[in-house]
């Protein structure tokens, strides 16, 4: 939020001037906030694919403009309402939102704060920490305040690319957002899952808890969840591994080494059994969850003795390469575990590699299931 403010405050002071009229601000330079990915679903409802971050930025940055604006005469102010409302059939609701979002925005379109309630989701504390960043230079005082809305509204450039089915928007938002570093392989992945759940309901919930989740791995560092992916896919859904010759190509535990968000987008139905909205709903509500809490169990027995765990603070000690270790370890545990097999797993897996060393290289795909 601080850096899209600044971006915008720096462009438009390159070319205010005091002394233009206001219609100067049309030839002030366009600034370019790239394209927002919109699927039109059969009741011609709008759903945001990729741009959400972006849009619900500038939502915000509106209601404190609205805010600002109250503080100069009224015939100077500009009409952003249209920008943040939208009125249908006589019910008017706010141009981006949803039920989890709408108590919040209107709080802060109505007093400019809110506070936040333990039953908020992520989204919400987030929305409010980031209002409360937003702070307009001192450079842009009163009088050059409307000459900086009527920039924003008619010079700052967003992009729409709609779409009519889920499919062709994921399709579109990948080959945006699939070439170089824009998005990370847990990003993709994410938006590959949420398009194929139709239901608005679980959509949310699979949202709200993905966001969860990555913030548990977090903690370990900030590229974990795609550690944690490439674990779980390896160890409990990889069915090959490239031979060791001169010229072959990589099978499925290279692949998802590389690009696992692609990989699972052609396993899904072959490996994982997701075939239909259900699938997807149930499989990300139930195990990932399951095992992100394995893999954090895991981690944190390497570097901090567990008794219920005690083989996996000497796991440095038995030649595992990173790579391999996680996947191996994770390969035998199964949701329905109870804890104490859970705990039994993942030390018996250890101690199988130990006395099974010489045969782990051959079979690291398939050995890696030996747990199970």
């Amino acid at each position: 939020m601080k850096q899209l403010i600044s971006d915008l405050a720096e462009t438009f002071l390159k070319s205010y001037n005091a002394k233009d009229p206001r219609e100067e601000v049309a030839n002030y330079p366009k600034y370019y906030l790239g394209s927002a990915v919109f699927y039109i679903n059969n009741d011609q409802k709008s759903s945001i694919i990729d741009g959400q971050q972006r849009m619900t930025s500038l939502t915000l940055l509106l209601i404190n403009l609205h805010h600002m604006q109250k503080k100069i005469d009224e015939g100077n102010r500009v009409q952003i309402h249209d920008m943040i409302f939208t009125q249908r059939y006589g019910k008017k609701s706010f141009v981006l939102t949803d039920e989890y979002r709408e108590k919040c925005l209107t709080a802060l379109y109505n007093d400019g704060k809110y506070h936040v309630e333990n039953e908020d989701n992520e989204t919400v504390k987030n929305m409010v920490e980031r209002y409360n960043d937003i702070e307009i230079p001192d450079e842009i005082d009163t009088y050059a305040l409307p000459y900086f809305i009527d920039w924003l509204i008619y010079n700052v450039i967003l992009g729409a690319i709609t779409a009519y089915s889920g499919d062709n928007a994921y399709t579109i938002f990948e080959t945006m957002n699939d070439r170089g570093l824009n998005l990370t392989q847990t990003e993709m992945l994410k938006s590959f899952v949420i398009s194929k759940i139709t239901n608005k309901d679980k959509r949310q919930e699979i949202d709200i808890i993905w966001k969860v989740e990555m913030q548990k791995l977090h903690t370990i560092n900030e590229t974990a969840d795609q550690s944690f992916f490439q674990a779980w896919f390896r160890g409990c859904y990889a069915d090959s591994i490239r031979p060791g010759k001169v010229g072959a190509e990589d099978k499925d535990f290279e692949l998802i080494a590389s690009q696992f968000h692609k990989w699972f987008k052609e396993k899904a139905q072959h490996i994982f059994g997701l075939i239909t909205s259900d699938n997807y709903y149930s499989f990300f509500k139930f195990q990932m969850p399951f095992y992100v809490q394995q893999y954090l169990k895991m981690t944190k027995a390497f570097t901090e003795y567990n008794n219920d765990l005690p083989h996996l603070f000497y796991v440095s000690s038995l030649g595992f390469a990173n790579s391999l270790r996680e996947p191996f370890i994770l390969a035998a545990v199964n949701l329905n575990d109870s804890e104490d097999v859970i705990n039994s797993k993942l030390t018996l897996n250890l101690l199988h590699y130990r006395y099974k060393n010489d045969r782990v290289q051959q079979r690291t795909a398939e050995g890696a299931v030996f747990g199970r």
